[in-house]
């Protein structure tokens, strides 16, 4: 977490700018009538956050918290193809996708990765894939094996 001593407004604006980076926002309620070189706000990150949800909220409560919501693409039915260079992959010469053999597309409610914290390509995290669901200590022997 990052706590910044500066305008709120500016804060809201820098989580706003940044979903891939920050996952909330807090603030005390009443601080954003306060002068502008007393207000303070704390961004959470993202790396390294899984699951996180806020205990005991309420509408009377002092303070405001902004959480970021993963928002999925628009689901895409098996078989519709999302664009036109999917129908012609090859691999060679034979065609990769067919009607029996549909195209997957990641992030569209199709059980391929649907979840906006998996990384395909880029830096692993400790928290990409945290043991004690199903399935993950056989994943994380499959990995260690390799």
């Amino acid at each position: 977490k990052e706590v910044v001593k500066g305008k709120i407004a500016d804060g809201v604006e820098a989580f706003k700018a940044a979903p891939a980076k920050y996952v909330a926002l807090m603030y005390q309620t009443n601080m954003v009538e306060w002068p502008d070189d007393q207000q303070k706000y704390t961004l959470l990150h993202r790396k390294g956050t899984k699951g996180y949800k806020p205990a005991d909220v309420g509408s009377e409560g002092w303070m405001t918290l902004m959480l970021a919501q993963y928002q999925f693409l628009p689901p895409v039915e098996m078989g519709e193809t999302v664009d036109k260079w999917v129908d012609a992959m090859e691999y060679e010469g034979m065609q990769l996708h067919h009607d029996r053999n549909h195209a997957l597309s990641p992030g569209r409610g199709q059980g391929v990765a649907d979840v906006p914290s998996l990384k395909i390509i880029g830096d692993i995290d400790p928290s990409d894939i945290s043991q004690g669901g199903v399935g993950d200590c056989w994943m994380l022997s499959g990995i260690s094996s390799l």
